[in-house]
C-alpha cells in the first residue's frame, strides 16, 4: 500500500506574498520510511509539490515519478536543489503563470471584475441556467416577428378599458432588443462553459453530462 507524507514547506514568491509550497513524497517500501539514503538502490517514489494560500489548498497536479531514493540527499535544502524537486518548483510556478494567462483570456484577471470562486457543480448549474434564458429569449423573438406580420385583431375591448396593441413596426423593434438581450446572454453562456472547462481540467474530470 503506497503512502505519502510531507517532508518539507519551501516559499515560493508571488505578486501578493509567498505561496507556501509543500513538498510530499509517495512511497511503498518502508525502507524509505525508516531510512531513506540507505534504501536499496532500487527503491523508487514519487514527489508532489501542493500550494497553500490563506488556508486553501492548490493542488496543480504537479507529479514525479519513479524518482530513484539512492540519488536523494536527506536534508531539505539539499532535496530542494535536486533536480527532480526544483523542476517540480519550476513546473508549479510555469502552471500558475499558464492559469493566469487562461484567466486573463476569459476577462477573468482583470481589474474591472473580482475573483469568484465556483465549483464544477456551480459552474454546470450556472451554464444550464443561462441555456434556459437563451431559450426564453428565442421564444420571444419568435412570438414579435410572428406578430409583426399578423393583421390587427378586431377585439372590442371590455368595458372601462382600452385595447393597444403595438405596430408591426413596434412589434419588430421589440425583436431586435430582445436579438440584443440573446447575443449577451450567448456570450455568457460560452464564458461559463469556458471556464466549465478549465474547472473540469483542473479537477481531472473530462465529463460533460450535458
Amino acid at each position: 500500500m503506497r503512502k505519502t507524507k510531507p517532508i518539507g514547506t519551501v516559499p515560493l514568491p508571488v505578486p501578493t506574498g509567498d505561496l507556501a509550497l509543500t513538498i510530499h513524497v509517495e512511497y511503498e517500501s518502508e525502507d524509505f520510511a525508516t531510512n531513506a539514503p540507505a534504501a536499496p538502490g532500487n527503491v523508487s517514489v514519487t514527489f508532489s509539490v501542493v500550494g497553500t494560500l490563506g488556508g486553501h489548498t492548490i493542488d496543480l497536479g504537479v507529479r514525479r515519478h519513479n524518482v530513484p531514493v539512492r540519488s536523494l540527499p536527506a536534508d531539505l535544502d539539499g532535496l530542494v536543489a535536486t533536480e527532480a524537486v526544483a523542476g517540480l518548483i519550476a513546473e508549479y510556478r510555469q502552471r500558475i503563470t499558464d492559469l493566469t494567462i487562461q484567466l486573463a483570456r476569459l476577462g477573468v484577471a482583470t481589474g474591472e471584475g473580482i475573483a469568484v470562486v465556483f465549483t464544477v457543480n456551480d459552474l454546470e448549474f450556472l451554464r444550464h441556467c443561462l441555456m434556459l434564458t437563451e431559450l426564453r429569449w428565442r421564444e420571444a423573438i419568435q412570438t414579435a416577428e410572428a406578430a409583426a406580420q399578423q393583421p390587427d385583431p378586431d377585439d372590442p375591448s371590455e368595458p372601462g378599458f382600452i385595447n393597444i396593441r403595438p405596430t408591426p413596426v413596434g412589434f419588430a423593434t421589440a425583436a431586435r432588443l430582445f436579438g440584443a438581450e440573446l447575443a449577451r446572454v450567448e456570450k455568457l453562456t460560452t464564458w461559463a462553459g469556458q471556464l466549465l472547462d478549465l474547472a473540469r481540467d483542473a479537477a481531472g474530470d473530462d465529463e460533460d453530462p450535458q
